[in-house]
């Protein structure tokens, strides 16, 4: 037991003495502001980071925006073509004088033809509304990781930065 107690008092005799050897407050925040750069590497890392990846967030906004417009301009183009192939039909249809066989002949045709037309048309339309989700869907998924790789970065910036929400 004497061992013991000698060697808690030379241990805190130690601890003792390596407090009275600590520096004061004002000279412990002047060594910590020396040793520190007012702005880490690190800290320069993530803000860089963090900008490139709202970069590429607002591009893939962008992408989204301008395929959507490109499918509302394309869909109404085909809608315009619709309704042209419709009218033409009508037009036809609405012919009610009495011709020759050749003529009624060639109307049938052409009756066939703008049938034909409207349904093709119409095939195409659904051809892009999928092409268009399919797209917007491939879109969104990479906004979705652009958002949590942004988030990260920035989180890490403010720890760094000291910001803390």
């Amino acid at each position: 037991m004497a061992i013991s107690s000698q060697y808690a008092s030379t241990k805190q005799s130690q601890e003792s003495a390596w407090f009275l050897q600590m520096p004061k407050t004002k000279e412990l925040e002047v060594t910590l502001s020396e040793e520190l750069p007012q702005k880490s590497t690190l800290e320069d890392v993530f803000s860089d980071k963090c900008k490139t990846s709202k970069a590429g967030v607002n591009a893939l906004l962008s992408e989204i925006e301008l395929r959507q417009d490109l499918n509302f301009n394309l869909l109404n183009k085909i809608d315009d073509d619709i309704c042209k192939q419709n009218s033409q039909l009508m037009q036809l249809e609405n012919m009610n004088y009495p011709c020759s066989f050749e003529v009624s002949e060639a109307m049938e045709k052409k009756r066939f033809q703008l049938n034909d037309n409207i349904l093709e048309l119409r095939r195409e339309k659904r051809k892009e509304y999928l092409e268009c989700w399919k797209d917007l869907m491939l879109l969104k998924k990479d906004l979705q990781i652009s958002l949590r790789e942004y988030w990260n970065h920035a989180k890490k910036r403010d720890v760094l930065s000291g910001e803390f929400d």
